[in-house]
């Protein structure tokens, strides 16, 4: 016989001091990045808490959550989708990554482990992308003031997509990487872009016509979307370019909580 003896109501969940601690890490912040698993309870659960103390402490909230594959099971997809609708309502935008799409980019042979790896992979290039973007002076800038004009208070669903390339054809190369990317979906996932922000970064022999082609081709793909671009020459990007892509859907159904 085991009994179990529930610790006093008090000490349980100690949410006001919670709160108080996530308000404090939030505040004087610009941009905060919530980023979750979708399915289970954490995430599920706490992600849209986190995301409304982050707004009401004056930040830009991007949200990225990672959806369950198929196999998980429909109760598993039900909760999640119920997640994300409860962050949409809250953060400012929110990207979802479908594990599923990404079988696209594996085979047979690869382990579980790995595809887990890929998935974080893409997140933290495209959070690093956006750090990338707000923090380094550009030819032509990208600022906080541009990420806040197109996501800020948008409640909808976005696309968040980084890549980078080298070599003689590297912007064609970087271009194609981008619109393979899950999220893009070979420029179908563009399609119903309202607002769309391209940070370009490559080295002091970023040339013009580089710049061009991968506005103009992106622009093919959300001809309805306004764009705002950004330019930007480092050392380190010499026969190097790298493409950071946040685009957002109008999403007339969302809704604020």
């Amino acid at each position: 016989f085991l009994m179990i003896r529930r610790p006093p109501r008090s000490t349980l969940f100690p949410y006001t001091t919670l709160f108080r601690s996530i308000r404090t890490l939030c505040d004087g912040a610009d941009v905060v990045f919530v980023i979750a698993g979708m399915g289970g309870g954490t995430g599920t659960g706490a992600a849209p808490v986190v995301a409304r103390i982050a707004r009401e402490a004056g930040a830009l909230v991007l949200g990225i959550v990672v959806l369950p594959f198929e196999c998980e099971g429909i109760p598993r997809h039900q909760r999640a989708q119920h997640g994300l609708h409860q962050l949409k309502s809250v953060a400012d935008v929110v990207i979802s990554i479908p594990n599923q799409k990404l079988l696209k980019l594996i085979d047979e042979k690869t382990s579980l482990l790995e595809a887990f790896k890929l998935t974080n992979t893409l997140v933290s290039q495209g959070v690093s992308g956006v750090w990338r973007m707000l923090t380094r002076p550009g030819l032509i800038n990208v600022d906080f003031a541009d990420l806040s004009a197109v996501i800020r208070g948008r409640h909808a669903e976005g696309s968040l997509a980084a890549t980078e390339a080298r070599g003689e054809n590297r912007a064609a190369i970087a271009l194609e990487r981008l619109l393979a990317h899950p999220l893009i979906e070979g420029g179908a996932g563009l399609a119903d872009a309202g607002k769309m922000l391209v940070c370009i970064v490559g080295g002091p022999d970023l040339s013009m016509r580089d710049v061009s082609q991968i506005v103009e081709r992106l622009s093919q793909h959300a001809d309805h979307a306004h764009i705002v671009m950004g330019a930007s020459i480092e050392e380190e990007y010499r026969e190097r370019i790298g493409i950071t892509l946040v685009a957002v859907s109008l999403d007339r159904k969302s809704t604020r909580l």
